[in-house]
């Protein structure tokens, strides 16, 4: 959990006071709005006086010392991951041999927190090992190790125009489920579309898009896997870093269908987010920048989260959800949906349309409403019937993060996959709604892929069947 005034917590193993210094001077100016410490606290720091009272905490950012990696390794698998915001050694503590080998245990415990090495005197093969093993930042120190550290803990920076867009792992689902839809395809198609798009005027404005994705099948792997060996703690320990992995593929599957428009960014790599750079293409993140999920609490595995906290950090003001659904009911409108694994379609309307008779669909809902006791956020299994879990349609960490710690965040649209796979044909181009009995009639010569592309289209203008507001 997060500790009400930390911004950041440091774990610094440099028993010579080398890099110390240097690292808790930047810090206190990033999080401090650029001033610099008194003098007297930084010859204390240089002198060595501030530390050897031990662990403290200076102007939001928590540092914890240890005398060698060895005790690094067994600070951090002291507590769940992400509890770190940052590891710093000095140099000298990881040139002798078995220093990349403790870099690596750090990683699998955390595998996505930022390791720097700073300090002089390792030899090229030395930085290689450690680099290897997870140690991704050097410096020397001076100004290298503030260009190191700002990048580690960039500032959220406003990209104009942008919209995030989270594929959900519902529509991953339908994917895989569905095999003969090439809608996750369409819709890749209608994102490069409108990324390609320049609004008319003065610079010819960029519709800026980033991309991030749930979990979805390969999620439930892991939570399945995760379930059977719930007995063993290593499992047990590996299960957020196997979520970020799932994550990870989502979008390694996701590149290819987006083409060159398309930008892979590794964990970590938010200094690539900048006005230019997504203009030119469409940025794909797994996750929220790792001193944010320390800072706010967030779980790696909590995708909804992840999202929101990315748009926040971009100052959008709307997410587009693409989920296995059209919008926000009283309850699941996939209750009593079955799936005809020869035709991909359900399998019995009247049953479903049974199941959804005394639902409803919502326009706009607060996430106050989400959270309440009205909407049921319970979700169905492959058999049509309820399963037991909670947060259908977006997680309560999520909705509580975007009320509780979102200035920018305003809404969230909601938009299905395959808008089709909710209508039933009631003549040669007029189809129904299973829920809400809706007609609609479908223009021959673009079809539902029609339909698809403008609901995205609509969705980036705000426009939807259901969004969810903050107020």
């Amino acid at each position: 959990m997060a500790d009400a005034g930390i911004e950041a917590r440091v774990l610094v193993c440099d028993p010579l006071n080398i890099a110390f210094p240097d690292i808790a001077d930047v810090l206190n100016r990033r999080f401090n709005s650029g001033e610099r410490m008194p003098i007297h606290t930084q010859m204390s720091l240089r002198n060595g006086l501030v530390r050897s009272l031990g662990d403290f905490t200076y102007n939001g950012v928590e540092y914890e010392f240890a005398h060698c990696p060895t005790e690094v390794v067994q600070k951090v698998k002291s507590h769940p991951a992400p509890y770190y915001s940052l590891v710093a050694y000095g140099s000298s503590t990881v040139s002798t041999e078995g220093g990349p080998g403790l870099i690596a245990d750090v990683r699998k415990h955390d595998y996505f927190m930022p390791q720097i090495i700073v300090g002089s005197g390792l030899r090229m093969s030395q930085a290689a090992q450690c680099a290897r093993a997870g140690a991704l930042y050097f410096a020397e120190g001076g100004d290298e190790t503030r260009d190191q550290l700002l990048k580690i803990f960039q500032k959220g920076r406003r990209l104009p125009n942008l919209t995030v867009v989270k594929i959900g792992g519902s529509a991953f689902d339908f994917d895989r489920q569905v095999k003969d839809s090439l809608n996750l395809e369409r819709i890749c198609d209608a994102l490069v579309g409108i990324h390609k798009d320049r609004k008319e005027g003065k610079g010819r404005t960029a519709n800026r898009i980033i991309l991030t994705v749930g979990a979805g099948q390969y999620g439930d792997i892991v939570k399945e896997h995760r379930a059977k060996y719930s007995h063993s703690g290593s499992v047990q320990d590996n299960f957020p870093k196997a979520m970020a992995q799932a994550l990870q593929s989502n979008l390694e599957n996701l590149k290819p269908l987006l083409g060159e428009r398309a930008a892979l960014l590794n964990t970590g790599a938010f200094y690539y987010l900048t006005e230019n750079s997504a203009s030119r293409r469409i940025p794909l993140i797994g996750t929220a920048p790792h001193y944010m999920l320390v800072r706010d609490g967030i779980p790696l595995q909590d995708s909804d989260t992840h999202t929101i906290a990315l748009a926040e950090f971009c100052q959008a003001g709307r997410v587009v959800l693409v989920k296995r659904t059209d919008g926000i009911y009283d309850y699941d409108p996939y209750r009593g949906f079955v799936l005809d694994t020869k035709t991909y379609r359900c399998a019995d309307w009247d049953s479903w349309a049974e199941a959804q008779e005394n639902n409803r669909r919502h326009g706009a809902v607060t996430i106050d409403e989400m959270l309440g006791d009205g909407i049921s956020r319970i979700g169905t299994g492959v058999d049509g019937m309820p399963d037991g879990s909670l947060g259908h349609l977006m997680e309560d960490s999520a909705l509580r993060y975007m009320r509780d710690k979102c200035q920018h965040v305003k809404e969230i649209v909601v938009v299905h996959i395959a808008p089709k796979e909710m209508h039933y044909q009631i003549g040669e181009n007029r189809y129904r709604h299973v829920v809400t009995g809706e007609e609609v009639e479908i223009d021959p010569a673009v079809g539902w892929r029609g339909v698809l592309e403008k609901n995205i289209r609509d969705a980036f203008e705000g426009k939807a069947n259901s969004k969810i507001v903050r107020s």
